[in-house]
């Protein structure tokens, strides 16, 4: 069993091993600097015609996520970091909780707008980022699968 699973630990293909022996080699830092933001990325889907989650809100600054208009917001969406690495930072929301104004996570987690608007400010901060550069915070249609 032990042998096994050394052997099938030879075959997988580690992130690291993954960026230096195929993702370095074979694009330009212009291609990784458009793949590595996700507004890039959608602006390039989109001149091709490939469908990509509606931005319903792009907050760029704590001056406009003062303006946030919760009650805009759908019943369901996703809040993520422009840059952001390896998933981090996003945060799904499935339902609104009836007559709040705060929406209900996978987990069943409940987040209030205050809840939200601290997430958005450590996203703008860049707590998620690459490098913890300063951020964009992206507020997206959920895809429902």
């Amino acid at each position: 069993m032990i042998s096994k699973i050394l052997r099938l630990n030879k075959e997988v293909l580690g992130l690291n091993r993954r960026n230096q022996e195929y993702v370095r080699p074979f694009n330009s830092a212009s291609s990784k600097a458009i793949a590595d933001n996700k507004i890039y990325t959608k602006r390039i889907l989109k001149k091709e015609l490939i469908q990509t989650p509606e931005v319903y809100k792009l907050i760029r600054t704590k001056k406009q996520l003062q303006f946030l208009d919760f009650e805009s917001l759908p019943n369901s969406f996703v809040i993520k970091p422009n840059q952001g690495t390896g998933g981090n930072g996003i945060v799904v929301l499935y339902g609104k909780k009836k007559g709040q104004t705060a929406w209900i996570r996978p987990s069943g987690e409940i987040m209030s707008t205050k809840d939200i608007t601290m997430h958005i400010e450590n996203i703008l901060e860049g707590r998620y980022s690459m490098g913890s550069r300063k951020d964009i915070a992206i507020i997206e249609e959920r895809v429902k699968t």
